[in-house]
């Protein structure tokens, strides 16, 4: 019975596999990781003796058998996250291009078509290593793209060096073909004489649905020499095999419980180096080795790779005897700029607007560098680079080599290089923590496999280092390579035989095992991405947490008084991520912390420098114990009176409220003229105590059409010192954020109504109420250019506004003019100024961010 029972939930197992075939439309799709159909220019037999001498292989076989396992069962989310289950899976997981098959059967090429497996539902594996010969038929090798046909009766997957690769709608390649049908997939591209290929062949019977009594065999396989492509291409992003080690149960809180890799692109000899553009929305890597830079677009239709640069890192008569004389680390400046860790060159470059080249970097000392590695800048624009001699010919023993170290440098704006240790071997990938207290280096050395992390002086140089991680022990030829850190502070390191993920006291939670070793990696996309540079290709991965530091956001500047409030080397540096919807920050001077609200969790959370981010108040909008039928339930803008209370907007229970000292809530305004506001958004405290606020009805389940809406209007309010509520306007649609200017005669209203996107301001009279208000500035022309509407604000003691909007924060001087903009690039809810009233924080849909300006905020 538990045979028969194996059997049946094996097939069900199995049954994703034909699904995915009926999905597929009638007519096959064409993708560029497709197999050439076209005529081979030769073709080499591998079920001959001939054909297996010639590329030094040997056919092993292994039956394989069903066996019990357990798995957790679909859960709310449609994830494998739901009660464990008993399943079923299959042993051994052959698939590995370092799966050890030594004891395996050697199966003669004159006999691959005896019938193996054990009939009915049964499954088994063929392997074969093969090595590129110098020519077949007499046409050479160098530089053709070799393709893999097989056909197993009844069906077949194939593994190429350990990876798997399918797209949805596929038919064939690594996947299954179909009954009695030729897989055919490119296992090779613009090979090289004496490379070496792992296959390993999943055989399959059917159909399954309806288990044979024949058996499996292998009809026909061989190699097939075509005319190699012209470069590296993008290809229809596959999903490729991925194991997950996990170590400790905070993984989970990072990778998900069903993580997926993409692979992009594809026949590069090695990249490196990734760095993301926000502005273009693409990734530039290197390949160090072919001299070259690429960008790659991830247009879902059509994702694009092209040359962005080559020659990218040398360009010398003796380039001949260089195996990596291209760039490797790229990154981005404080204004956009490319910044280039040239190897040939030996030098760390800058790539300026008009294409000119500025050299940041190439000696020490008088002496010539080795050839920089990896790079990051620091958030004041100082940048600190690694210097290997892994860039020349002869690595450590080269002729060529000056310096007598391998070092560590920074180097400020404008200045020269400071070396700040030598204590390093091979010092490699480099990243800095989320505060920037601290610098970690990774070392590539076989025999002392090392992270080290240094503190940060003030001044940019650094502290007595200390081991933060010790790999030496861990299996595996590679050493640490690519550093990256997300904003809870965990790292990222490329290190033996995976990517080690390790939180920020210096524990290993876990080991990402992708199909190819990742040596470098890049956030991208929305910032919750990692681009893997693995060795021949490109891939990706989504994360559940964001990376940092990294640029939340750009400055644009479109009048030259911005740089007066915010200096040109600023950055937006992310300090928190992982929110549903951030919303009305306020610094919070008594505790040196910002509160903010994340309005879809019902919850004000709490950041504070060195501390992290931590629940403030639960609750924090809505208090019932019905359901919550909306969006957005939560709190919206805070403030606190010249008490030192803190005031706060609630949506989900229609009101505004203080928080006394002991914790209690106080009602200041739920009511007017009797009937319920609609949901109170943001809110401003006069000099005098009097509080100001918005009451759109964008807390109400169905907004302005909610049958739970009591006011026809959407209306601004005063809360005055005795506690009478006045409506001061009701000509706004949408009124969201508010603020006085510094002399607190003018009160600005943001309208978040796309169809009129403006900032009013209305003159205040002596009692506090308002006259008829006039445009300040009129958004029609460029807001709906990207997500979101006019949203909150704040205005700092010169006057000037900046405003939450689409794609970032708006700066207006006095006069309305537009003077810049930070372009976070998402819908940005949200801001105050902080610390010590300079440091601008932005709430950016699900991060907050904060970038120094040379302003300051009112009531600092």
């Amino acid at each position: 019975m538990r045979a028969r029972r194996a059997i049946l939930m094996a097939v069900a197992l199995l049954l994703g596999a034909a699904a995915l075939f009926s999905q597929t439309p009638q007519t096959p799709r064409s993708a560029p990781q497709d197999a050439p159909e076209g005529r081979p220019e030769a073709v080499l037999d591998l079920t001959t003796a001939e054909g297996l001498a010639l590329v030094k292989g040997e056919w092993r076989y292994a039956d394989t058998r069903i066996v019990e396992t357990e798995l957790p069962g679909p859960g709310a989310d449609n994830q494998p996250t739901g009660p464990v289950a008993m399943t079923y899976d299959y042993t051994p997981h052959a698939g590995g291009a370092a799966f050890d098959d030594s004891r395996w059967e050697v199966v003669a090429p004159a006999v691959l078509s005896a019938r193996r497996g054990h009939g009915r539902l049964s499954f088994d594996w063929y392997r074969i290593a093969v090595t590129i010969p110098e020519s077949v038929g007499g046409v050479p090798t160098l530089g053709k793209d070799v393709v893999l046909e097989t056909t197993l009766d009844d069906a077949a997957e194939v593994w190429v060096d350990g990876e798997l690769t399918r797209y949805l709608g596929q038919r064939g390649g690594s996947m299954v073909a179909g009954w009695n049908a030729p897989n055919r997939l490119v296992i090779g591209r613009r090979v090289k004489p004496g490379q070496k290929i792992q296959l390993a062949i999943f055989g399959v019977n059917g159909p399954l649905s309806s288990p044979p009594t024949n058996f499996i065999y292998v009809r026909t396989a061989r190699l097939e020499l075509h005319p190699g492509a012209p470069g590296p291409i993008a290809i229809t992003p596959a999903e490729v095999n991925v194991a997950i080690v996990r170590n400790d149960p905070a993984l989970d809180a990072i990778v998900g419980p069903n993580p997926k890799i993409w692979k992009l692109a594809e026949g590069f000899d090695f990249t490196e180096g990734p760095i993301w553009l926000p502005d273009e929305k693409a990734l530039l890597f290197s390949d160090p080795n072919r001299n070259t830079i690429y960008r790659y677009t991830p247009n879902p239709e059509a994702p694009r790779l092209e040359v962005f640069r080559t020659p990218s890192g040398y360009v010398g008569a003796d380039i001949a005897e260089f195996g990596q004389p291209g760039s490797n680390g790229l990154t981005l400046d404080q204004q956009g700029r490319l910044t280039i860790d040239q190897h040939g060159n030996r030098r760390v470059i800058r790539l300026e607007r008009d294409g000119t080249e500025t050299v940041l970097a190439d000696r020490y000392r008088g002496k010539r560098l080795n050839s920089p590695n990896d790079l990051v800048y620091r958030s004041d624009g100082t940048l600190y680079f690694t210097d290997p001699p892994f860039g020349l010919p002869k690595f450590f023993d080269d002729p060529r080599k000056e310096l007598a170290f391998s070092g560590v440098y920074a180097v400020s704006p404008g200045g020269k290089p400071r070396l700040l240790t030598s204590e390093l071997t091979g010092p490699n990938g480099i990243a800095f923590s989320p505060d920037e207290r601290f610098l970690y280096v990774g070392d590539w050395d076989e025999n002392k496999k090392i992270v080290m992390r240094y503190p940060v002086r003030p001044d940019g140089g650094i502290g007595r280092s200390e081991v933060f991680f010790d790999m030496t022990s861990a299996p595996g030829e590679d050493a640490i390579d690519g550093i990256k850190v997300d904003v809870k502070g965990n790292l990222y390191v490329s290190g033996p035989g995976g990517l080690w993920v390790l939180s920020a006291e210096g524990k290993h939670l876990g080991t990402i095992v992708a199909p190819r070793h990742p040596h470098n990696l890049a956030w991208g996309d929305d910032g919750r991405t990692l681009y893997l540079c693995a060795q021949s290709g490109l891939y990706k991965m989504r994360l559940n947490v964001a990376g940092s530091p990294s640029s939340l956001a750009r400055v644009v500047r479109k009048d030259p008084r911005l740089d007066a409030l915010i200096p040109p080397v600023a950055a937006v540096e992310r300090v928190a991520d992982g929110f549903q919807w951030a919303e009305g920050p306020v610094w919070d001077r008594a505790q040196g912390a910002l509160l903010f609200s994340d309005v879809p969790s019902n919850a004000i959370e709490r950041w504070k420098r060195g501390e992290g981010t931590s629940v403030f108040l639960e609750h924090s909008g809505y208090t019932g114990t019905a359901p919550f039928t909306g969006r957005e339930p939560g709190s919206n803008g805070l403030a606190f009176d010249p008490e030192g209370r803190l005031v706060f907007c609630q949506h989900g229970d229609r009101r505004v409220v203080r928080r006394e000292r002991d914790g209690s809530i106080t009602v200041l305004a739920d009511r007017y003229e009797g009937k319920r506001l609609n949901s109170p958004n943001d809110l401003t405290v006069r000099s005098n105590g009097d509080i100001y606020f918005t009451d759109p009805p964008f807390g109400l389940p169905q907004a302005f059409d909610d049958p739970g809406k009591e006011l026809p209007y959407q209306g601004v309010y005063r809360i005055g010192r005795d506690g009478k509520l006045t409506l001061l306007t009701k000509e706004v649609r949408a009124p969201n954020g508010i603020g006085f200017s510094p002399d607190g005669r003018t009160l600005y209203v943001a309208n978040s109504d796309l169809k009129h996107p403006v900032w009013y301001a209305f003159p205040v009279l002596a009692d506090g109420t308002l006259r008829e208000g006039r445009v300040f500035h009129d958004g029609s022309a460029w807001v709906g250019d990207g997500p979101g509407v006019p949203d909150s604000l704040k205005v700092d003691v010169h006057g000037n506004v900046w405003a939450a909007a689409p794609r970032g924060v708006y700066v207006f001087a006095p006069d309305g003019a537009l003077l810049g903009w930070i372009d976070t690039g998402v819908a940005t809810g949200n801001l105050a100024f902080g610390e010590d009233g300079s440091t601008l924080f932005v709430a950016a849909e699900h991060a907050i961010g904060r970038v120094r300006t040379t302003t300051r905020g009112q009531g600092f």
